[in-house]
């Protein structure tokens, strides 16, 4: 079996030789006996100055050398695995290479190639695996955005059946149910939720009024022993007509006062005397007295009357809760500007309009008189 040689020379490892190009070498003074060499590429690195028969010449004793095969392994022991007929063979004991002085041999340079492989595989496989998961988190999120927003479309789906009565679903599990989902993070088309769960809400309140006020079914039709549509006799006023602005005011005498006021006043259309509002106003050492008031009474009138309230400027000066029934309402007001009063105020709308054409039939009979 013929043996490969490899040499360092010149910084660079030269090879595989044979035997005879060994001996070509260091017959013309290429290798010294200081020159590292090794057999086969896993072999170990020894001067070439251990070998026999390298650098003298053969004698005739040795020209049938015996078959060695010598192979060191890295505990330093002598191994013979096998015999194998060479005419170039190491000394008994050769010295090992201290690994400082050694060269890169073969297995170091494929360690450093294989190391720099290895990374170079390993960043590979690190990016593929960052892709990888990037790609899985989109497609999560994604996924929790679908479901989020399907949620929202049931939720408004079932949500409009209620509100136009198609479903006997239980209304406030609806609103909650809408608002939960609403809430989750993941969603991302909610303006049409939104707009739905305000329309929910208030149908909700409105149930809510009429479950509170079942027998509320009484019409506006006056209060403290007048009526709305009836016509005044200004005789029975309690003192002659004030005037506020163009509307004739006479106060009167209730015959059913209530406890929280002190004057009352009608006005009343300026030809027939018909009344189309009845008035009362009553004074309060504060606003906060007088708001609470306020909530007893509109209380008592949303338990004859029903209907959810309808607030007007919410300011301190002038805090109004009232109720429409059809032409006619019932309204309380609480001023703050000058002192602290309450007023209550039952109103009708078409009477309101006769009254201003009667004023402005008046006012045309007094400008025909004058001309005249």
């Amino acid at each position: 079996m013929v043996i490969d040689w490899y040499v360092w020379i010149n910084g660079a490892q030269r090879g595989p030789l044979s035997s005879e190009m060994l001996r070509q070498l260091a017959g013309r003074g290429n290798l010294s006996p200081e020159t590292l060499l090794k057999q086969g590429k896993a072999g170990t690195w020894y001067r070439a100055g251990e070998l026999r028969r390298l650098f003298a010449p053969a004698i005739a004793a040795e020209a049938q050398p015996r078959p060695w095969r010598q192979d060191v392994v890295e505990t330093g022991h002598w191994l013979i695995p096998a015999v194998h007929r060479t005419d170039l063979i190491f000394a008994k004991s050769p010295s090992r290479i201290p690994r400082s002085v050694r060269p890169a041999n073969a297995a170091g340079q494929f360690g450093r190639t294989a190391l720099i492989a290895m990374l170079w595989s390993f960043a590979a496989v690190f990016a593929l695996g960052c892709v990888f998961f990037a790609r899985s988190i989109h497609a999560e999120r994604r996924a929790k955005v679908a479901a989020a927003n399907y949620q929202i479309a049931q939720a408004v789906a079932r949500a409009d059946e209620w509100i136009v009565g198609n479903s006997p679903a239980d209304g406030e599990a609806i609103e909650r149910r809408l608002a939960d989902v609403l809430a989750d993070e993941d969603a991302t088309e909610k303006a049409k939720g939104e707009s739905v769960l305000v329309q929910v809400h208030n149908r909700c309140k409105q149930i809510a009024a009429k479950k509170r006020f079942p027998e509320a079914t009484a019409k506006i039709g006056g209060a403290f022993g007048m009526k709305l549509g009836e016509v005044f006799n200004p005789a029975d006023a309690a003192g002659g007509p004030s005037t506020a602005g163009n509307d004739a005011t006479y106060e009167f005498s209730p015959r059913i006062p209530y406890q929280a006021f002190r004057r009352y006043y009608v006005l009343v259309t300026p030809k027939t005397h018909r009344i189309y509002c009845i008035g009362a106003t009553g004074d309060f050492k504060n606003v906060a007295a007088a708001k609470k008031e306020q909530v007893v009474l509109f209380r008592l009138l949303q338990q004859k009357y029903g209907g959810d309230q309808e607030t007007g400027p919410a300011d301190a000066s002038n805090d109004a809760k009232r109720i429409n029934r059809g032409n006619r309402s019932v309204a309380i007001k609480v001023d703050g500007l000058f002192g602290v009063a309450m007023e209550i105020e039952y109103f009708d709308k078409p009477l309101a309009e006769a009254a201003e054409k009667e004023r402005i039939e008046l006012a045309a009979k007094v400008v025909e008189l004058g001309a005249l």
